[in-house]
């Protein structure tokens, strides 16, 4: 715990760091969290701290609780991926099958998506704890989500739906959070047209961000109309 601290307050204090980002941070105690979020926060109260909540299917560290989603009331200034919000919008991205989401048309979801919208997910206490999105680095991208899922649909169709789905994350209560490349219609396909999920590990070709793409002026008004306007709003 001590080690863990002092590195994070290293980071903050010699590299001006204002954010981090903890993955699967359920393997870690809640009381080491709430240690460097105690310290990092006397020298900057405005360093922001998020992180992957899974509860890690029983790896938890036996005699500790640990830093989970459904721990929140015990870490109330660290935020958690809204995985809620996000299979709601675009589909459980857990399943390869094209599930719909709200975004794709499943009118099953629309309270989820609601309850997400007011910022009343059962795992937060306030809805600074929630970082809401649809796509991330270990997802598809939304657009590649919406064609796996909507195949056959019209171009158009499509696009209002990736842009239904930003509005809704955008302006819920809580923290929004844009996947790079997600304002450009981001596809993360190779040359084949095979659309890839985890690119961890994926060429340039495929994890690249097309920026020539911008001369389509139906992709700019996406960039700089919609999702600048969100952002704006």
């Amino acid at each position: 715990r001590k080690y863990i601290v002092e590195s994070v307050l290293y980071w903050a204090e010699e590299y001006h760091i204002d954010g981090f980002r903890w993955d699967l941070v359920g393997l870690i105690d809640y009381e080491t969290i709430n240690d460097v979020m105690a310290a990092v926060h006397a020298v900057n109260p405005d360093i922001m701290f998020y992180g992957e909540g899974w509860d890690n299917y029983g790896t938890n560290m036996e005699g500790y609780d640990t830093t989970t989603q459904y721990n929140h009331w015990k870490v109330p200034s660290f935020a958690f991926f809204n995985n809620t919000l996000r299979d709601a919008l675009g589909g459980n991205e857990s399943k390869d099958n094209g599930e719909w989401g709200f975004a794709m048309g499943s009118s099953e979801k629309a309270e989820t998506v609601m309850y997400s919208m007011r910022g009343m997910n059962s795992w937060a206490s306030n809805p600074n704890q929630t970082i809401n999105y649809v796509s991330c680095h270990d997802n598809y991208t939304l657009i590649d989500k919406i064609i796996i899922s909507r195949n056959g649909a019209y171009w158009d169709q499509m696009v209002k739906m990736n842009n239904m789905s930003a509005a809704l994350y955008m302006l819920a209560q809580g923290i929004p959070y844009i996947y790079s490349g997600e304002e450009l219609l981001r596809e993360k396909k190779d040359e084949w047209g095979n659309r890839y999920h985890n690119t961890y590990d994926s060429s340039d070709y495929i994890t690249k961000i097309r920026w020539d793409d911008l001369v389509n002026k139906e992709l700019a008004q996406v960039t700089d109309d919609y999702y600048a306007g969100l952002v704006a709003f």
